[in-house]
């Protein structure tokens, strides 16, 4: 059986447009306030600025290290905007059939 051939890989101006399209500012809070944290994962501290996420609660998980949010109204959760963060994310659901994503 004869091994299929790999695609050809992208030109870099088909990369650097799909880069662009794919910039966000995202909201963090929890560990990725701290700047060695998100050193680690990106390789460099993005610029980025407090902010104040409305209508939502940080909630401990019981048996994980790190929190989650919900909304809640008349809560707020304190953490920073990080801008210009390179994201793809996938969609999925839980047994619950709760949609959740992850990104990286």
């Amino acid at each position: 059986m004869a091994t299929p051939t790999p695609p050809p890989p992208a030109s870099p101006s088909v990369i650097s447009s799909n880069h662009h399209q794919n910039l966000h500012s995202v909201f963090v809070y929890g560990s990725l306030l701290a700047d060695d944290v998100v050193k680690a994962l990106l390789n460099r501290v993005p610029q980025n600025s407090p902010a104040i996420l409305d209508n939502f609660k940080r909630f401990s998980i019981e048996g994980r290290i790190y929190p989650a949010i919900l909304p809640v109204e008349n809560a707020q959760v304190t953490g920073r905007v990080c801008l210009k963060i390179f994201v793809i994310c996938f969609q999925s659901r839980s047994r619950t059939k709760l949609k959740t994503y992850s990104c990286i």
